[in-house]
């Protein structure tokens, strides 16, 4: 997950410094933003290595109300178990116990994954070489028993079409992958 910034956070409390105060300043409300991430529900094992949650407590962005965390963050999942990715964005206190909790989102990811129209048109790609390759197998095993010459050379005729039709689905597939 990329995270870019988070925007007009909740001030939970009152910075105010010796050049605000001489400026006329009684109050300014801040926070020190940090994200956390979890995906699924459940705790991970220990002994699968997996990664499932990430607070990045010690990256907090101080005294801003709309930071910019410009993040990458790998987390496994496993679908359908690990359905969601819950994102908070927490307010760093001097001990960790006490920070508190500014707002969340959850993010159905297997909505996200079935929804995404080059997943779905590349499935259907494949689908369609899987067709094509097995009625090329079918006419691979017709040809030595077929005795009429217009037959075979039937035969031939639709395979150099399927290995076209092959090919280009092949094509197609390779494009859309360099796409994502």
């Amino acid at each position: 997950m990329y995270l870019i910034s988070a925007q007009n956070l909740t001030a939970v409390g009152t910075q105010l410094d010796l050049k605000s105060r001489l400026a006329g300043m009684t109050a300014l409300c801040t926070a020190n933003p940090y994200p956390a991430l979890k995906v699924g529900d459940m705790p991970a094992n220990p002994e699968s290595k997996l990664i499932k949650e990430w607070k990045d407590r010690n990256e907090s962005v101080d005294l801003n109300l709309n930071p910019k965390f410009f993040r990458i963050y790998e987390l496994d999942a496993k679908f359908p178990e690990d359905w969601k990715l819950e994102v908070s964005i927490w307010n760093k206190a001097v001990v960790s116990f006490a920070d508190s909790l500014i707002g969340t989102t959850i993010i159905d990811l297997e909505n996200r994954l079935h929804s995404n129209l080059l997943y779905l048109n590349r499935n259907s790609l494949k689908i369609t070489l899987d067709k094509y390759n097995i009625e090329q197998d079918d006419l691979k095993a017709k040809l030595p028993a077929e005795k009429d010459p217009k037959g075979k050379k039937k035969i031939k005729k639709k395979q150099k079409e399927l290995k076209d039709k092959i090919n280009q689905i092949k094509k197609e597939i390779k494009r859309t992958n360099a796409i994502e």
